[in-house]
């Protein structure tokens, strides 16, 4: 059986997540609703997951990895260990990994990138989406697959500005 996952993602107003394999904006507040979320549990003696791909890693800053309290896998065709990480090949088997684990893990994200995003939405096991939208086109390269057909929006926060850019966070729940 596979678990139920969420997906946190800050997209622009193109659904664009990145360029040039950065994040093209700087949001301290996202940042820190990112780690609020990701890393907040009911039960003290699990973690939460955060599923990422390879080239997601690698855009995290030395310092943040891996990313604390939370259990970090690596999606990846070529690595097949890593010290600070759980390696996988492939989705399903992250999921599975999980879900063999469910008496340590409590919730798992996947949090990038957009080959895994693609990936993520297309399973019934997506259950919310956790969406920051950045009211304006910040000329991506990387963009999160359309969604609005298959979940409905939950929450949306006030408009918040950071860094001359607005931005609301959002909650979607599948239909």
């Amino acid at each position: 059986m596979t678990p139920s996952f969420n997906i946190v993602v800050a997209i622009d107003n193109q659904n664009g997540i990145g360029k040039g394999g950065i994040l093209p904006w700087h949001l301290p507040a996202d940042m820190l609703h990112f780690k609020t979320l990701t890393s907040y549990k009911e039960n003290q003696a699990k973690q939460n997951m955060v599923i990422m791909g390879r080239k997601t890693w690698d855009s995290l800053p030395p310092y943040a990895r891996p990313l604390k309290n939370r259990q970090n896998l690596i999606l990846s065709r070529k690595l097949t260990q890593h010290p600070d990480a759980i390696v996988m090949h492939n989705l399903a088997d992250s999921l599975q990994w999980a879900h063999d684990h469910l008496d340590t893990i409590e919730t798992v994200y996947i949090i990038g990138g957009g080959q895994i995003f693609i990936d993520a939405l297309q399973s019934p096991h997506c259950h919310k989406l956790f969406v920051t939208h950045i009211e304006q086109d910040l000329e991506c390269d990387t963009f999160f697959p359309p969604f609005e057909h298959d979940f409905h929006q939950i929450y949306r926060s006030e408009t918040l500005t950071e860094n001359n850019l607005n931005f609301t966070f959002c909650t979607y729940e599948r239909r």
